[in-house]
């Protein structure tokens, strides 16, 4: 296995080798390997002609990297020099392998393939190595004799590789080789199953113009085992309809590549040359060369430049530019673009329109395009447009510039002095709008404040020549400095016409009579009143209104103002009445401001002074009893709390404490403080509602505003409810037939002064009540039928549930019964059927149906057996038992019932027997058992 060789000669292929051309195209241009036609050759080699291709390949590669040539075109390796052998070792490899990469395809499952590699050892000293595999599945080395081997310089050793397919999926798998310098590895790739690609090396999609397009259609096919999702990318100037496909193991797609240029190119074809690459899941591709040529076309304007002139606002001005296609044989579409626009003022509208915007200009015609300039504003205008011509790579370019000239007025004043105006006070002033421009000119009024300041008209439209006087109403509504201005706004124009409003508001002036309220002496919780009176003034009427006072001794008062808002007239005296009701005993100086609407505050304040009084309470009951009281029942009690003072005072209710019983509890009183006059007594009801039986306890807590004396009234009691007595105490029915009604009585008394509702809460299956719920008066009593219907073969031992109201008890009454027979009803007349007479030897039967219904919850099972038939009267002799009891039949005789569903039993009769009279009988017997209870029952 060892070879003697110094170097590698470049093994020579035959001519008619498959790989020759396959090797030689390669080799002068690697990179064609992606080209479809090559690489579809690569995969339909066979196992052993694509490894012989890899070992040429790297033995290609091996000689790339030596230099000299000897006799015979024998290649020369470089020679290491001892000095630098370690130097250059470790950038050298030390052995070098042929093939770098073992390929094996195209196999066959269970086949026995071999194939060689070899490794050459590339330093100038010998070198041990040892190859060994990566227990790859089917894949085994084949050790040259005397192994572990130490190969000399510039020899070769070699190993063969034993491959068995065991599967046919794609896979790499590596052998390790071992040398005393390194460690490396040689994959070996096993190809299964894979997409082989049938599509043309080079595509040429057509010509066409420029910015238009032309297509066509391309077919790939599969010609290989494995299905594949292919992805294409398209490259810039193409564009495929369909980038993703996948693509079924022999068969095909279809897809369309479309060629739209939009640049020129610079080779002197004007061809675009493009790779299309296609590209599937493992990471393999395919290059397909696409191309396409550009046709180009020459159009030209009348001019690149525009000027409209002066156009009045809301007018417009027509220009006209032509467009001529010089070509002989071509069609040009052109579109107009709006590439920049440049404005004076902020237009939102487009002020200039090209007719057509698009359109087709055919060989050696013109074709006009109309420009119209109708601005909305004032001011000048400057547009660039663009017209893309199919077939121009640069589009045509036209600058638009124009003026506009808006509408144009004058006022009379520019700056409007009110003075001095008073609280509000009107004014009415005029304004004079002429036209002095050259169009209509439309008008508008704005105001900042249309609260106070209005015109009419507001807006309108002037003639030519025209003056208008517009009304300036002015309400001074609010006092200070008046610093304002109103706008006239002209339509299209650049800048409003500013009028400015320059004045002084001043405030009322109210005197207030007397200078102080004194309230005096006022116990706390009692109120006293007192009047003052406001006189206006100024001459104009005004709304005021009373400010209470906003310090710390606010919450101390009971300041109350029975006219907190009033219009003042001049120089009438207007009466205002309050009332305080302090809570506090110490002395207290505050003052009630007075507000104008639109003033603000004024400077006038009217001071007052009190002086509060504690007072006391006395309970006269602190205990309440009121015994026995009914369960969930509304119960109203009073509380009496006597004044034995000569000074009124406040007090004031808090919240009620109670035992867990008591539902509810609230005052009756439509507020919780209350006055109590002097040397008097007083009752305060209260409510509360009981939740349940049981003792209870209800306090009632009460506090005398700015005092430390607290009262608390208790409220004691038991609470009852109403006794309910059901006679007897339990329901027994017995053994019932099934379906059959059973009824007893069950008596109801009310042994308490209180009437009580009775509501039945729950009835078990197969019992029934007639009502519901029934009301029972004091000492009344009452009756119930219960009844009993089962419908099931069972021992029921239940109860029926009762709740009592309003004690909310519950009731429960046990009732036991037990079912027996069957729950199945069957139509009357199936008991005894007569049909009366029949026709001796007739085919024709008489029959008679009878339904069948289970109305339990079991499911029953039916069996029907005959007797033998009794003939009472004179017969023929032919006629035998068998032959008679074949007269009556029973169908079905063996069936089964659901809950709730039924069967039609039919019982039918013919006179099948020759020369047989007389009167015939046959009896028949139907069982039914369930699957519980499998014993047979006589229905």
């Amino acid at each position: 296995m060892l070879s003697s060789r110094p170097t590698p000669r470049r093994r020579s292929i035959p001519a008619s080798h498959p790989i020759r051309h396959l090797f030689d195209t390669l080799r002068k241009n690697p990179e064609k390997e992606c080209v479809p036609s090559v690489k579809k050759a690569l995969q339909t080699l066979t196992l052993e002609e694509r490894h012989e291709y890899e070992v040429i390949k790297a033995f290609a590669g091996y000689t790339e990297r030596v230099q000299g040539e000897g006799p015979d075109g024998l290649q020369i390796t470089k020679r290491f020099q001892p000095s630098r052998f370690r130097e250059e070792r470790r950038n050298a490899p030390t052995f070098f392998v042929a093939p770098e990469v073992v390929v094996l395809q195209n196999y066959e499952l269970g086949q026995d393939y071999k194939v060689e590699i070899s490794f050459r050892n590339e330093i100038h000293i010998g070198a041990h190595i040892h190859v060994q595999t990566s227990n790859a599945q089917g894949i085994s080395i084949i050790q040259p004799s005397g192994h572990p081997h130490k190969v000399a310089p510039s020899m070769s050793v070699t190993y063969g590789l034993h491959f068995i397919p065991t599967t046919m999926e794609t896979c790499i798998h590596y052998i390790t080789a071992t040398t005393d310098h390194e460690s490396f590895t040689v994959p070996i790739k096993l190809v299964g199953r894979m997409p082989i690609l049938d599509v043309p090396d080079e595509i040429h999609v057509g010509n066409t113009l420029l910015w238009k397009e032309v297509a066509m259609v391309v077919r790939i096919r599969n010609t290989g085992s494995a299905s594949s999702v292919l992805t294409i990318y398209s490259p810039s100037e193409f564009e495929v309809e369909k980038s993703t496909e996948i693509l079924p193991a022999n068969s095909q797609i279809s897809t369309r590549l479309i060629y739209r240029p939009t640049t020129v190119p610079e080779n002197d074809d004007l061809t675009h040359r493009q790779t299309l690459r296609i590209t599937n899941g493992n990471g393999v591709e395919w290059h397909v060369a696409v191309s396409g040529k550009v046709r180009t076309c020459v159009l030209r304007a009348d001019t690149e430049e525009l000027h409209m002139g002066t156009t009045f606002v809301g007018r417009e001005t027509v220009k006209t530019i032509s467009l001529k296609n010089t070509e002989q044989n071509v069609v040009a579409d052109f579109e107009w673009k709006l590439q920049s626009l440049n404005h004076a003022t902020e237009s939102q509208s487009m002020p200039f329109t090209l007719d057509p915007p698009i359109g087709k200009i055919w060989p050696n015609t013109s074709h006009a395009i109309s420009i119209t300039f109708h601005p909305a504003y004032e001011g000048s205008y400057a547009a660039l447009f663009h017209c893309r011509i199919s077939g121009m790579a640069a589009p045509i370019p036209l600058s638009i510039k124009a003026t506009s000239v808006g509408p144009r007025a004058r006022i009379s004043y520019d700056v409007l002095d009110v003075g001095t105006l008073l609280m509000n006070e009107y004014k009415r002033y005029t304004l004079t709008i002429a036209n002095v421009g050259k169009i209509r000119c439309p008008f508008k009024m704005v105001s900042c404040s249309d609260r106070w300041l209005q015109f009419k008209p507001r807006s309108g439209v002037l003639d030519i020549d025209e003056q208008r006087v517009i009304e300036v109403h002015l309400m001074a509504m609010e006092v200070g400095q008046v610093n304002d201005k109103f706008n006239l706004l002209l339509e299209g124009s650049k800048e409003p016409l500013p009028v400015v409003i320059r004045g002084k508001v001043d405030p009322p002036k109210v005197s207030i009579t007397p200078a102080m309220l004194d309230f005096g002496d006022c116990p706390a919780g009692f109120s006293k009143p007192a009047t003052f009176n406001l006189t206006l003034q100024t001459s104009l009427p005004v709304t005021a209104s009373l400010e209470l006072p906003s310090t710390e001794h606010t919450k101390d008062y009971g300041l109350y103002v029975k006219t907190p808002s009033v219009n003042l007239a001049p120089d009438v005296p207007t009466n205002v009445q309050v009332e305080i009701s302090p809570f506090a005993t110490n002395v207290n100086r505050d003052v009630i401001r007075i507000r104008v609407q639109g003033a603000g505050l004024l400077e006038e304040k009217i001071p007052f002074k009190i002086r509060g009084i504690e007072s006391k309470l006395n309970l006269v009951i602190g205990i309440m009893k009121c015994g026995d009281v009914l369960v969930n029942a509304l119960h109203n009690y009073c509380i009496q709390i006597e004044n034995p003072y000569s000074l009124p005072a406040h007090l004031e209710f808090q919240t009620p404490a109670t035992t867990a019983n008591v539902s509810s509890v609230r005052y009756l009183g439509a507020q919780r403080r209350h006055r109590v006059l002097p040397f008097s007594r007083q009752f305060f009801p209260v409510q509360f509602v009981l939740s349940h039986t049981g003792s209870f306890e209800i306090r009632f807590p009460m506090r005398i505003l700015h005092s430390d004396l607290a009262l608390d009234a208790y409220v004691l009691g038991k609470c009852v409810g109403p006794t309910i007595l059901f006679k007897p105490g339990s329901l027994a029915f017995g053994r019932l037939e099934l379906l059959q009604a059973a009824v007893k009585e069950l008596i109801v008394e009310n042994n308490s002064q209180i009437s009580s509702v009775v509501d039945v809460t729950s009835i078990p299956e197969g019992f029934s009540i007639p009502h519901s719920q029934m009301l029972l008066e004091p000492l009344e009593k009452q009756t119930i039928p219960v009844t009993a219907k089962l419908r099931d073969p069972s021992r029921i031992e239940q109860a029926l549930t009762f709740n009592v109201s309003p004690a909310d008890v519950v009731i429960k009454v046990p009732v036991t019964a037990v079912g027996t027979g069957s729950a199945v009803e069957m139509d009357e007349g199936i008991r005894e059927v007569d049909f009366d007479y029949l026709i001796a030897s007739s085919t024709e039967p008489k029959v008679r149906s009878f339904a069948f219904t289970n109305m339990s919850k079991r499911a029953y099972h039916f069996v029907w057996t005959d007797k033998e038939m009794a003939l009472s009267s004179q017969s023929s002799s032919r006629g035998s038992k068998e032959t008679q009891s074949k007269m009556f039949g029973v169908s079905p005789s063996r069936f089964s019932l659901e809950p709730g569903k039924d069967c039609q039993v039919q019982i039918s009769a013919k006179g099948t027997v020759p020369m047989v009279f007389g009167q015939f009988t046959k009896t028949f017997k139907c069982f039914c058992y369930d699957d519980i209870d499998t014993k047979r029952r006589l229905v």
